[in-house]
């Protein structure tokens, strides 16, 4: 109980049958997930953590990470079955992992983000690879992602502005249909 209190998963180790040892093992936190994961919090994305490790250590790990909404123990099929779930109830689903155990939900979001040191068959099931292996990056591809929508928004706004600029004009005879078209 102490090892899980500490966010560390313990191991029995046995030789001929018999416990010989306990151990602890843990991940340590990204060095950048508190910053990443707090600029994706302000930014209004509401955030979650899916883990097939011991519930008490994702519990450390989102008390740590200031995640309300976690779940551990799952496993791939628990996974899928959330990412389904959470479908239905918001607009755009996007899942971070790097597991095998991840890859059927990263191919299920809306949008899988697969990050770099994860396992291969994650890389394939994502649509989108975090080369840098840098949860800083996740944040930078959101941006990057919000500034292209506003500038296609921007685009179409301007495009339909001039064309009915310009059909008013052609109408009321101020330029000519073909000066309208061009």
């Amino acid at each position: 109980a102490t090892m899980l209190a500490c966010g560390e998963s313990p191991q029995l180790i046995a030789v001929d049958g018999i416990v010989v040892t306990l151990i602890g093992l843990s991940d340590p936190l990204r060095a950048d997930a508190r910053t990443a994961i707090a600029n994706l919090q302000r930014a209004g994305w509401s955030l979650g953590i899916l883990s097939g490790d011991h519930p008490d250590v994702v519990a450390n790990v989102a008390k740590q990470l200031a995640i309300a909404n976690y779940h551990g123990g799952l496993s791939p099929e628990e996974k899928l079955a959330a990412i389904r779930e959470s479908r239905g109830q918001h607009r755009t689903i996007v899942m971070v992992g790097d597991g095998a155990n991840d890859a059927a939900a990263l191919a299920a979001a809306d949008v899988g983000v697969a990050v770099r040191g994860g396992a291969e068959v994650s890389l394939h099931a994502a649509p989108i690879y975090i080369a840098s292996g840098k949860l800083a990056s996740l944040y930078g591809l959101v941006k990057g992602a919000s500034r292209t929508t506003r500038i296609i928004y921007t685009t179409f706004a301007v495009s339909l502005g001039y064309n009915v600029l310009a059909v008013g004009l052609a109408m009321a005879g101020g330029i000519s249909p073909l000066v309208a078209a061009l």
